[in-house]
């Protein structure tokens, strides 16, 4: 099942609001497919979510992952995080291993 979200909404200059406004519907699609798995059903949900270039560097920064470092942790860099070279795709994939779900970021 592919559902497919269209957020057209800026996300000015990252602010608190315009971060929360940029991946909200985002966070509540991850939390439902995890309540899913954790509720035992076998199929999740595939969700493509489509956004502006400086909505999805939001993203992108308030998970944390640097431009250079998949793997990285929150950063307080204050250079700006600027698409195309911050932010140009955010990956979310729902893993489960030893019968343990996980979300497993990638950028």
């Amino acid at each position: 099942w592919l559902r497919r979200l269209s957020l057209l909404r800026p996300a000015g200059e990252q602010v608190p609001e315009a971060v929360g406004e940029a991946i909200g519907p985002l966070v509540q699609e991850l939390f439902r497919a995890c309540d899913a798995a954790l509720e035992g059903h076998l199929e999740a949900d595939v969700v493509l979510y489509v956004s502006q270039s400086d909505a999805l560097a939001c993203a992108v920064a308030a998970f944390g992952l640097d431009a250079g470092d998949v793997h990285a942790t929150a950063s307080v860099d204050a250079r700006p995080h600027l698409w195309p070279a911050f932010g140009d795709f955010l990956e979310v994939a729902l893993i489960e291993e030893d019968g343990v779900p996980f979300l497993h970021f990638s950028r």
